[in-house]
């Protein structure tokens, strides 16, 4: 699933379950950094991401957009390592490890 909570559609992902957390230890060290040809394409094998990440990144993604949209020709970066995103240097909005929501820095404090 993807997208904010209220409003989730479908993605291309699936998933396999483990049945211990052991096995999928085991699993993922022998399958980290490959990838396995299928019929349909490359199949990447990786940890999931919990709802609240892929939320987390939902919301820090649609933040950048915005601004993007509010502030043509300046330079508007995210940095989902630190949660925060940049306007020509200056940090505009910044998300703590738990939270879900954005938190505009003033001047743009008025799109919350």
């Amino acid at each position: 699933m993807q997208g904010p909570r209220n409003a989730q559609t479908m993605s291309k992902a699936s998933f396999v379950e483990c049945l211990s957390e052991a096995g999928r230890n085991d699993f993922l060290e022998k399958a980290k950094n490959q990838s396995f040809r299928s019929s349909s394409g490359t199949v990447r094998v990786q940890p999931a991401n919990p709802k609240f990440k892929k939320h987390r990144d939902w919301a820090l993604d649609k933040a950048t957009g915005l601004l993007r949209s509010v502030a043509p020709g300046k330079a508007v970066q995210a940095d989902f390592k630190n949660r925060i995103v940049n306007v020509d240097g200056a940090k505009i909005f910044e998300q703590s490890k738990t939270d879900l929501e954005e938190v505009f820095a003033p001047p743009f404090t008025f799109f919350l």
